[in-house]
């Protein structure tokens, strides 16, 4: 999976969608919602730039009549989005995607942007396929501007919450899949386990981490904020993570002053790492795949 993140305002993706969607072979599927930031760039041009002879279906909240000329012109399925959701995609002849998580705040203190990933991973792709079809068949069909469709209400909020509960149903009956995952979808699975523990959390790009895969965040009843670096590591069960991870976490924890440094695996820990462990007076927490299969097994029952 290859990750690039844009800010609100960056204007460099236009050149990569306008190439993924020139170069579809059989099938196109856009969902833009409110205030993405695909609103930006899902326009005129980019419709137009679609051969009319693929199955193109886009839905969209809001179109201009410009947008709508071009769209029936060019054989596009428009459909108008009433629905607040969690994810905008670019689903290219169902074997590529571009996704951007809504959910993640610009945070320009924490070098955050927006995260747009591109990804070729045929599970991921069946997923937010199935996504994008459960709201397509929900949304209102537009002929010129007209609807002629009932729509669901305007409140309703689908998520992608059914993607990872179905997620944590298959770990939580056959642990050993998670050494399947990307390395990037264990740091979403460590994410939406955190999540669903009550904590706040920003999955961070990767390029620029630094030892900090998701940045968590819990309050407490009485209102005291408790900070967490998370690090992941997707590891095979035969590859151990030393006491060398342990340190550089423990020296980021320190040095940027927060509560708690995490480090959670797939694999296992070297008794060199949980000697150290024992030394950093409890601002260390090691989970491993024992560890791991146990709070999969605690969450699991809240959502199944």
């Amino acid at each position: 999976m290859l990750d690039n993140y844009y800010s609100s305002n960056d204007y460099s993706i236009y050149p990569e969608l306008s190439q993924a969607i020139l170069g579809a072979g059989s099938s196109i599927d856009i969902l833009v919602s409110k205030n993405s930031i695909l609103q930006n760039f899902i326009d005129e041009s980019i419709i137009a730039l679609a051969d009319e002879r693929l199955n193109k279906r886009i839905l969209k909240s809001g179109f201009s009549k410009g947008e709508l000329e071009i769209a029936q012109d060019q054989n596009w399925q428009v459909r108008n989005l009433k629905i607040t959701t969690e994810h905008d995609l670019i689903i290219i002849d169902n074997n590529a995607a571009f996704v951007i998580n809504l959910m993640v705040p610009e945070m320009p203190e924490l070098g955050l942007k927006f995260p747009i990933f591109h990804t070729t991973s045929e599970s991921v792709i069946t997923s937010y396929d199935q996504y994008f079809t459960q709201l397509w068949t929900h949304s209102e069909e537009v002929i010129y501007g007209n609807i002629i469709l009932p729509s669901l209400e305007s409140d309703i909020r689908i998520t992608v919450k059914d993607f990872n509960d179905n997620l944590i149903y298959q770990l939580n009956n056959q642990p050993e899949d998670v050494h399947q995952l990307e390395p990037r979808q264990f740091e979403e699975l460590i994410e939406y386990l955190l999540k669903k523990d009550g904590f706040e959390t920003v999955l961070t790009p990767r390029s620029r981490d630094g030892g900090k895969d998701i940045i968590a965040k819990y309050i407490t009843p009485a209102g005291i904020s408790f900070l967490t670096y998370v690090e992941c590591k997707r590891y095979s069960p035969d590859r151990p993570i030393g006491v060398e991870y342990l340190r550089s976490l423990y020296g980021t924890v320190m040095s940027e002053r927060v509560n708690l440094g995490m480090l959670v695996t797939s694999s296992r820990f070297t008794s060199e790492a949980y000697k150290f462990q024992t030394k950093t007076e409890n601002f260390l927490e090691l989970k491993d795949f024992m560890a791991l299969k146990k709070w999969i097994k605690k969450i699991a029952p809240n959502i199944l």
